[in-house]
């Protein structure tokens, strides 16, 4: 009865994310996921579903041994999926499917490219507040931008902040007014009029000095366009050569459209489909020929053979998802086709549903707020954003993608079960300097357990200045190894250096291992288990230098609802308000092998020069939560983390002994479970029981 309940709610959310849109700046039949073997095996299915074998499971020296996984290795595209089941996002009117044929700007046939509508903005405001003149985003109070006349001081920065000064300068806060005045509200219309004349007036020749200005062309050419549609709905149609001074406007943003393309990421294509959808509605060839060569251009470095996005941000790269499925659209209205874009949309949606962890959202890293995937177009994506409900899953339950991260989970469920019960978790691998990245943020392990959150992200600092945005995406707001005394951002690419994976994922091991050139390295393994639920860390690092003793840091962040303490030197205990119970335990793996004073800390909220303990559920919005810090000294450290979540009356105990091959064995008690974990003295781990 709790499953159908909760499929009628899931049902009733997928009907709701179906509806509504996102904007960053402002988400085969199943297997019973139940294998019979449970026997350690040498092979993993990778992305894209091929086999790949894992390094042997054997001992060795510290210094990691590198492998190359085995990758998707197909000649040519894959092409895309055919049954894309989700509608185009909803939020703008139905845009026709053949171009307009019409040869002026006083066409009367519906536009194929339509009002791309006005983001988040109309939340904040409305056609009152656009009649006095005051404008809102976000957190921000209601703020008096004009007389009340519509003479704006598009100056205006009260705040210092960049999101505020954006969207403002966008004009998408008077999009109320635009959309009373198509359902023949006068007065409105002439609001709307009246402020967009003023910043044409304002702005006469060019802004292609305002750098901060870029993003915001793009979004004010889409409002233009959608006044323009009220324009001729109100004129029969036809645009009147009165409002020449509107088509001057919308060409010369169309000027520094091409003047100051973004290039390969979100805003490059928001501006190749504005300004392809305005070649189309004017019938600018020049337009659509530029706009459609930059798509060409910028897709492959946007969108690499395995579907991921080159935004290190599962939020981001949903938005790109739908974004290129309306340039897609927009093409082929206009008469212009594209098989590269065609080829890889299937295999971005396949990617993107493998960074949903159990709760059903995205796993929070980059530049990414609490959120879920919205108008999900592939099964797998379907399947990952109603916990099963509907779609099919992606064969393999984890995924190595040449470009870092990894996603896992134990298993994917079924229809009847779901998957949120399931272990589900993500190693951050990559450079680090991707878009829409936090630097700091290599190799942290994000998990979910027990249908909730086990440890978490710091969240998105993007557009939030100092000190916050260089805090978040620096080492302190991760779940990282963090070295306070050394320059971390001369550091590698993180890569995977060895892995196994058992076919009923119970005991799944990956290593990756960044280096530091000649200052040294730190590799991170982990021992992923399910039923019960537990995770091992085996942090290693090693610095190459005489001249200073260094600090060496684990972190941890849970949920902000938890409440944590600290009742010994090596445990930490932090309690959900369900009946979910993380207990943590440190436990030295080099070096002196008990925890001393102070090494073993925990901080929430803590402000000044040194932030810990936050996270931003939101990208305005920042709460206090728990982190723990495993702190050790010196050149050459190891830290063992052992995380359990369980049941608050389940008892847990850790237990640290040595086998007869000088292998550490670790025996961890759950109630009346027992794990056993080896762990060789080159820091392979394996689940023995």
């Amino acid at each position: 009865m709790a499953r159908i309940l909760q499929r009628s709610l899931t049902t009733a959310i997928l009907s709701l994310s179906l509806v509504m849109t996102l904007c960053p700046g402002s988400a085969a039949e199943a297997s019973t996921g139940r294998a019979a073997s449970s026997t350690q095996v040498n092979s993993a299915t990778m992305a894209g579903g091929t086999t790949a074998s894992s390094s042997p499971a054997a001992d060795d020296d510290f210094t990691p041994r590198t492998v190359e996984p085995r990758y998707d290795s197909v000649p040519g595209e894959i092409s895309a999926p055919e049954d894309e089941i989700a509608p185009p996002i909803v939020g703008s009117k139905p845009e026709q499917e053949s171009p307009d044929s019409s040869e002026s700007p006083t066409a009367t046939a519906t536009p194929v490219y339509q009002c791309d509508n006005y983001g988040q903005l109309p939340r904040y405001n409305s056609v009152a507040t656009n009649a006095a003149d005051y404008y809102n985003w976000n957190i921000f109070p209601n703020t008096k931008v004009g007389d009340g006349r519509g003479n704006i001081n598009w100056k205006l920065d009260p705040y210092a902040d960049l999101g505020w000064t954006l969207w403002f300068s966008s004009l998408r806060w008077i999009g109320p007014s635009i959309e009373a005045a198509r359902k023949g509200d006068g007065t409105a219309f002439i609001k709307a009029e009246t402020i967009i004349k003023d910043w044409i007036r304002d702005h006469p020749v060019s802004w292609l000095s305002d750098l901060d200005d870029i993003e915001a062309n793009t979004h004010r050419l889409n409002v233009l366009i959608c006044f323009r549609e009220v324009v001729m709905l109100r004129n029969g149609g036809i645009f009147p050569s009165s409002y020449q001074w509107l088509l001057d406007s919308l060409n010369l943003h169309a000027k520094h459209n091409i003047a100051r393309w973004s290039g390969a990421h979100n805003h490059g294509t928001s501006e190749n489909k504005a300004l392809l959808g305005l070649g189309c509605l004017i019938n600018r060839k020049d337009y659509q020929e530029i706009a459609v060569s930059r798509v060409e251009e910028a897709y492959p470095y946007q969108v690499d053979s395995q579907g991921l996005s080159n935004e290190a941000s599962p939020m981001y790269a949903d938005f790109n998802y739908r974004l290129f499925r309306q340039v897609r659209d927009l093409m082929t209205r206009c008469g212009w086709t594209s098989t590269l874009v065609n080829s890889r949309l299937g295999l971005m949606g396949d990617a993107i549903g493998h960074m949903v962890n159990g709760t059903g959202k995205f796993f929070q890293y980059g530049d990414t707020e609490v959120s879920k995937p919205l108008s999900p177009g592939t099964p797998g994506m379907l399947w990952a954003a109603t916990n099963g409900l509907h779609g099919s899953h992606s064969t393999p339950r984890i995924r190595i993608f040449k470009a870092g991260p990894v996603f896992g989970r134990s298993s994917w469920g079924t229809r009847e079960t779901g998957f949120a019960n399931e272990v589900a978790w993500m190693l951050r691998g990559g450079t680090g300097k991707e878009k829409k990245a936090h630097r700091g943020d290599l190799l942290q392990l994000l998990f979910t357990a027990r249908g909730r959150d086990i440890v978490i992200d710091a969240g998105h600092p993007g557009i939030v200045g100092a000190p916050w945005e260089p805090w978040g995406r620096g080492t302190l707001a991760h779940n990282t190894i963090n070295i306070p005394t050394l320059d971390m951002t001369i550091g590698g690419t993180a890569s995977v250096t060895r892995y196994s994976f058992p076919t009923n994922g119970k005991g799944d091991y990956l290593e990756m291992t960044q280096s530091f050139g000649a200052k040294g390295n730190r590799t991170r393994g982990i021992l992923m288990m399910k039923g019960p639920d537990a995770a091992v860390v085996l942090d290693r690092t090693v610095i190459v230098d005489s001249t200073k003793r260094h600090t060496i840091q684990t972190q941890w962040a849970v949920p902000a609802d938890q409440t944590t303490t600290v009742p010994g030197r090596s445990v930490a205990r932090s309690a959900a308000p369900s009946n979910t119970l993380t207990t943590f335990v440190h436990i030295p793996f080099w070096g002196v092998q008990e925890v001393q004073r102070g090494e073993t800390q925990l901080y929430r909220g803590v402000v000044g020069t040194t932030p810990r303990g936050h996270w931003y559920p939101l990208q305005q919005q920042r709460q206090p939560t728990d982190q723990l810090v495993f702190s050790r000294f010196g050149n050459r450290v190891g830290t063992i983390s052992v995380i359990v979540p369980a049941r608050k009356t389940a008892g847990v105990g850790v237990t640290r002994s040595k086998y007869p091959d000088g292998a550490t064995k670790l025996v961890i008690r759950i109630g009346t479970d027992v794990i056993e974990v080896r762990i060789t003295a080159g820091g392979y781990m394996s689940q023995v029981r």
